[in-house]
């Protein structure tokens, strides 16, 4: 009788599903870091100050930068009006927000109102006015998460700002978690 010098055998469910629970454990540890410790940089001159979407005082911290010389234009989503009501609505509905006459304010709306969908509307801006280089002005814990995801669809430089969040560390942990797992599933722009 004839025997196999090695036996293989299926590894048991267990073990299986202890190495994917460790696998899920590294990478949300890695995307907590992201969210807790984002790389955020210090601007110099770009083509634009693009607002994302989202918590924290962003109009604010674009139109400091527009006003400080990094840009004569902002451009904001109006999904940020959306989230933020009336007094975030100034920059695209509400009248004139106190900026250099040389500075023009841009509104535009992103398909889908999410951080990808706000990624491939800033890329195809880029792209259509000849942007080499813009300042993205986000919260700081979806900064990483917003980079990643404008180098998808844009080759580009990309300045990040982050600003603090208004919301609590908690549900600004799990949204990013939620919003890193779709950029980590789906690759695309």
């Amino acid at each position: 009788m004839d025997r196999p010098l090695v036996s293989v055998r299926p590894a048991p469910v267990g073990a299986l599903a202890g190495v994917v629970l460790a696998a899920v454990a590294v990478w949300a540890g890695v995307v907590t870091g992201r969210v807790l410790s984002p790389r955020l940089d210090d601007p110099g001159p770009a083509d634009a100050v693009v607002v994302l979407a989202g918590g924290g005082d962003r109009v604010t911290a674009g139109v400091e930068l527009a006003n400080g010389g990094v840009a004569d234009e902002i451009v904001f989503t109006s999904a940020w009006v959306a989230e933020m009501g009336v007094w975030a609505a100034r920059p695209c509905n509400s009248g004139p927000v106190p900026t250099p006459a040389r500075v023009r304010i841009v509104c535009v709306e992103p398909r889908p109102a999410t951080t990808r969908g706000e990624a491939r509307l800033v890329a195809d801006l880029a792209r259509r006015r000849g942007w080499r280089s813009i300042v993205l002005v986000v919260s700081a814990d979806q900064a990483e998460r917003a980079r990643t995801l404008l180098d998808r669809c844009w080759d580009g430089e990309v300045a990040v700002v982050g600003v603090d969040h208004d919301q609590g560390l908690l549900r600004r942990l799990v949204h990013e978690l939620g919003g890193w797992f779709v950029a980590t599933v789906d690759r695309s722009c």
